[in-house]
C-alpha cells in the first residue's frame, strides 16, 4: 500500500462526512480527533487532570456525560432521514423528555441540544457515531474519491 492512501480530507476531518446509516438515513460525521473535539474534551477534562497535582478520578457517569457533549457539539455535525423524523414515537418522547420543543417539526434539525439528547438515550446511536468517528479510512481522499464516483 503506497503512503498517498493514507491522506485525509482535511476538511472532511473537522466539517464532517455523510455516513449512510442505511437507504434511508444519514450522519454527517467529523473524525474523533478534530481540533473542536479535542479542545472541548480538554476543557472539559481540566478539573481532572491538573499537571504536577494529583489527579481526580473521573466519575463514570461525568466521563459518560463528557462523551456525550464531546460527540454531540464537535463530532456529530448533522443527520438526514429517517433518523431525523419526528413523526418517530422515539424522537418525539425523547425531545419530550428533555423538554425540548421545535417551532419547526419535520424533519428534525440537528442541533448540539437535540444531539444531546438523542445520543444519552440511544446508547447504540451514540457507538454508531463515535465508531464512524474514529474510522480513519472514512476520511481518506481515495476513498472519497471512490464513493463519489458511485
Amino acid at each position: 500500500m503506497k503512503l498517498d492512501s493514507f491522506v485525509v480530507d482535511e476538511v472532511a476531518q473537522k466539517s464532517g462526512k455523510w455516513i449512510d446509516l442505511d437507504e434511508k438515513s444519514a450522519i454527517l460525521v467529523a473524525r474523533a480527533d478534530n481540533p473542536d473535539a479535542v479542545a472541548m474534551r480538554k476543557k472539559l477534562m481540566a478539573p481532572y487532570e491538573r499537571p504536577g497535582f494529583r489527579q481526580r478520578k473521573l466519575p463514570d457517569a461525568k466521563g459518560d456525560e463528557i462523551t456525550i457533549k464531546v460527540t454531540a457539539h464537535a463530532i456529530l455535525r448533522g443527520w438526514r432521514g429517517e433518523v431525523a423524523d419526528l413523526s418517530s414515537a422515539r424522537m418525539r418522547a425523547i425531545l419530550a423528555k428533555h423538554k425540548i420543543e421545535l417551532s419547526e417539526y419535520n424533519p428534525v434539525q440537528y442541533t448540539p441540544e437535540i444531539g444531546m439528547a438523542v445520543l444519552t438515550e440511544v446508547k447504540d446511536f451514540l457507538s454508531e457515531v463515535l465508531g464512524a468517528a474514529v474510522t480513519e479510512a472514512e476520511y481518506r481522499v481515495n476513498d472519497m474519491e471512490d464513493d463519489a464516483g458511485k
